[in-house]
Formats: C-alpha cells, structure tokens, sequence
C-alpha cells in the first residue's frame, strides 16, 4: 500500500484469547483497542519509505507493507523506478541494535533488482518480499543479521548500512542516511534531545502531548519503536529529536550531583536554580485544587534536601524529597499568590526553572486596560495544511483563510487597548508547532491564542494548557457565547501543540466547524 500521510489503518481480526505479537513484541493497545470478540483497527504511525508491521499469533504471521511519501498519488508511487528509494534504506534515522534480535536491513528497490547489503564489514544478500510486483515498480527487499556481542561489551558505532543494486545492468550504490549504534549487553541506551524543544508524548499517536524538552536533555531509553524512543522520565519523543550518546564520558556523566539551589525573584515571578543540574530531565506539574508546583528531576545523585534557608517571594514552603534516583520538589504557593506558568531552560552548567506569578500589564493604565502584555496570536494551519474546508469546496474560504482573518481582526483590537500584539504568521506559510510555541517563547508572550475551526463539536470550543489556565478559558468561553449567540461546550484541556506552552496562559479558540451547517 502507499500513503503521504503520518499514519495508517490497518484493520482485521485475531484470537482473543491469546496475545498478539506485533513486529515480535506483545501487542500493548498504544494503536487501538482490540474488542473483545478480537477484531481491531490500528491507526499505526508511518515514516517515510518502507513501513512493515508483522502481527503473528502461535504460528501464524500476516505482515502490512506500507511506502509513504510525500505525493503518494497513484501517477506517482506506481510508477517504475530505477534506483534504490533513498529515505527506505535501513536506517533512515540513527538506529540503536542489539544482539538480543536480529536486525532487518532492508529497502524498496526496483522488483527484479539484485540487492545486497554491506554491514560492519559483513555482506547480505536480500530477498524480494513479494515476487508478484511487476518489474521495475518499487518492491521491499530484506535480509535478517544476527550481530556479535562487541568486545566492550558496551557502545560501537557500526556506521551507515551501504547498499547494492544491480539492475537493468547497471551499478547503482544507496548509503543509508542513518547509523547503526550497537548497545553491549552492559549498557544501558541513552539519549540527549537536539532539537530547540522536544515534544514528548504520551504515546506514539501523538494525541496527548505532555510537556517539552530543552535542548541538551540527557536520559535513558527503558524501550523503543521504529520511530519513538520511550525515556525514563516518562513519554515518549521522536528519534529525529534526539541523539544516542555513544562516549562513555557522557553517558557517565549523565547522573548529576546539585550542589546548590538558588532562588532569584523579579517583578514577574521567580528563578529557582538547581546548580550543577544541566542536562537532567526536569517535569513540572501544577495542581489548582492544591495550588501546589511540583518538580520531578531525574537522575540526580546527591542534593541537599534541607533549604529551610531560602526565602521565596512566591512559595510558602520548599519541601524535598528522594525516590531512588528522582529528586520531588514540592512547592505551595503563598496564599492569594496567583500562578501563570513555568520554563525550565539550562543555563550554563545549571537548570533554571522560571515560575510566573504575574504579567507584563501596567495596571495604572485605564484607557488602553492590556498595556504592556504580550500577546501571541496564533492562526492555525498554513501553507499546504488548509485545515477544514468550507460546506462550499473551493467557492468558499477554508479554515486555514478563516484562521488568519481572525488572527488579523484581532491583532487589530487588541492593539488599541495597549497590547503587545505578534502573529505566528501573517501569511499563507507553513510553520510547525514547536516553532510557534518557540516564537511565543521568544517574544516573553503574557497569553497565546490559537485560533482554529475544526471543532468536534458545534458552537464554541475552547482547550487550555494547564489547570491554571481553565478560569480564565471559562470566563472567555461564556463571553463569546453570548457575544455570538451560540451554544459553547466544556473547556477541555488541549491535546495539541498549544498544551506545549507552558509559560503562560494558552487557549485554543474554536468559534465553531466549517463543515457543520449549524455553525453558519
């Protein structure tokens, strides 16, 4: 099969009543439930190239084959080829391995080609997995190799998996863009993040994002699929995100000792600095009910659990604890004492974690009541990422037009009432959601708003990021419905990239569905 999108429906049936295996490891639910008489539907996550997933129970094995691209029109993945498809040569990301299972070189060349494989001085030949293709179109070509236990019993690199075609007499050489990184038997994988933030998710469906990684986190992998390393410190991130540590110096080095906790207050909130901390995997998590802040840092050492000494302007209480290798901080705010985000950030060899407690606005103004605040707004979708379209196809203007309009509208209004105002974009370009909630980063913002048209529901739909943000999504959601005069549904907590924002209040607007008539 062949698809340009992210993800793949593969439905059928197996035996309830024993596991299922899927690419050999016990089937855990992350794509889709299976019901109870066993039949299922798995929305599976695709890369780009060759996709396999092999489900098999006892002895019986039907394996998916799926090539995605970025046009998977007929005219196009079917027509032939001549070479080796550059991105489904095995690994197309830098691939931990073990002698623990075989590893499966493989990538989609022309049928009837002849393909072989180079691997640490070692040659395979591969085998055409469907013989029936008709020669020349694209075909999946694979070979199992068993590795040997390195004499370290540790790390080493074995490099790039050079491929060989021969076809229609002629030579043709495929390097894979990625590495194979061999982890001994005494060894634990471990990774550091190198994108600016690192999204990590609660599965791989990316339906629920939990929180962002800076650049430069370090931690260790308890598991991994195709695409997705599983960390220690929870969620799961993109492979492309991060790197393997492959020195020992930085895998030794990954557990750190705090020797000191600073806390530095200014007009908007609080700097509290873990001193020698940098790189460790820190979570923070905030409960409205409680109105406590809580900090979860990974792989520490030693840290000295007594700070009755600091004096914090926000935090009646600094209580510390230790689980094994994680350090909780738990930190009550004062009485009265509002809450309105957090960054966690490394700053020279320390972590620094930002708590804010108030916003940017002057409050002395009276005629323009938003001076001084920072407000990102956000026109979902972009470029090619049209959004929704209109009850009217292409008579009408799409949900990615509509988008701009408002955020253009809006940019507006709030500039007369004295607000620091910035879009996303201003245009039709495509942007990512990490880098909008860096934008918002970088412009310090007070409050992001991401406006979009796709609700499930009809009327308005607004989601916030954290708990701190669910009044003030309550109190804009009574507005605009009566402003507007349609129905509103409960404020629910986001699940897309404006959860991510964690330094201020963030919504996402939904003022209703293009494709609902009773919107219009």
């Amino acid at each position: 099969s062949y698809s340009s999108e992210d993800s793949y429906l593969i439905t059928g049936w197996c035996d309830p009543t024993i596991p299922l295996l899927l690419n050999d490891q016990n089937y855990d639910g992350r794509y889709g439930e299976i019901s109870d008489d066993g039949y299922f539907a798995l929305q599976v996550p695709l890369k780009m190239g060759s996709n396999r997933y092999v489900f098999s129970q006892n002895a019986r094995t039907r394996s998916v084959s799926i090539i995605r691209s970025a046009d998977a029109s007929a005219e196009n993945t079917l027509s032939p080829i001549s070479e080796i498809i550059p991105e489904s040569a095995y690994p197309a990301n830098n691939e931990p391995v073990s002698i623990l299972n075989p590893v499966t070189l493989s990538c989609m060349a022309p049928s009837g080609a002849q393909v072989s494989a180079e691997l640490n001085g070692h040659l395979y030949t591969l085998t055409q997995q469907d013989p029936s293709i008709r020669p020349g179109y694209p075909a999946l070509f694979s070979a199992s190799a068993q590795l040997v236990e390195a004499e370290t019993l540790q790390i080493s690199r074995l490099g790039p998996v050079s491929y060989t075609m021969v076809y229609d007499g002629q030579l043709r050489l495929q390097t894979s863009l990625g590495e194979l990184v061999q982890i001994g038997s005494q060894q634990d994988l471990a990774i550091q993040t190198t994108d600016p933030l690192t999204a990590v998710f609660a599965d791989p469906s990316e339906k629920k994002l939990l929180y962002a990684l800076p650049q430069g986190t370090k931690d260790y992998v308890t598991s991994s699929t195709d695409e997705y390393y599983y960390l220690y410190s929870g969620g799961c991130i993109r492979k492309k995100a991060a790197r393997i540590l492959t020195r020992k110096t930085d895998i030794y080095t990954l557990s750190k000792k705090i020797s000191n906790v600073v806390i530095q207050s200014t007009s908007r909130g609080e700097y509290i600095t873990f001193v020698g901390g940098k790189g460790l995997p820190c979570t923070v998590s905030y409960d409205a009910n409680e109105r406590t802040v809580s900090l979860r840092l990974s792989h520490v050492t030693n840290m000295n659990r007594q700070l009755d000494y600091l004096s914090s302007d926000i935090f009646s209480d600094i209580e510390v604890q230790q689980q094994e290798n994680d350090i909780l901080v738990t930190l009550p705010l004062k009485e009265g004492m509002p809450f309105y985000g957090y960054q966690v950030t490394f700053n020279g060899e320390n972590i620094v974690v930002y708590f804010r407690s108030h916003l940017s606005s002057d409050a002395k103004q009276t005629q323009q009541p938003l001076k001084g605040l920072n407000i990102v707004i956000d026109a979902g979708h972009g470029g090619q990422d049209i959004g929704s379209d209109s009850l009217l196809g292409n008579q009408s203007t799409d949900e990615e037009q509509l988008n701009l309009l408002m955020a253009r509208a809006l940019y507006d209004r709030l500039r007369i009432l004295g607000a620091n105002v910035f879009l996303t974009r201003s245009g039709h370009e495509t942007m990512a959601g990490l880098d909008r909630i860096m934008f918002a980063q970088y412009r310090e913002a007070d409050l992001f708003l991401s406006f979009h048209h796709c609700a499930d529901e009809p009327g308005i739909s607004i989601q916030y990021n954290d708990s701190f943000s669910k009044n003030f999504a309550e109190q804009i959601s009574d507005a605009l419905s009566a402003r507007l005069d349609v129905p509103q549904n409960s404020v629910t907590l986001a699940n897309t990239y404006s959860q991510g924002v964690s330094f201020c209040p963030s919504l996402t607007v939904q003022t209703g569905n293009l494709l609902d008539p009773s919107d219009y």
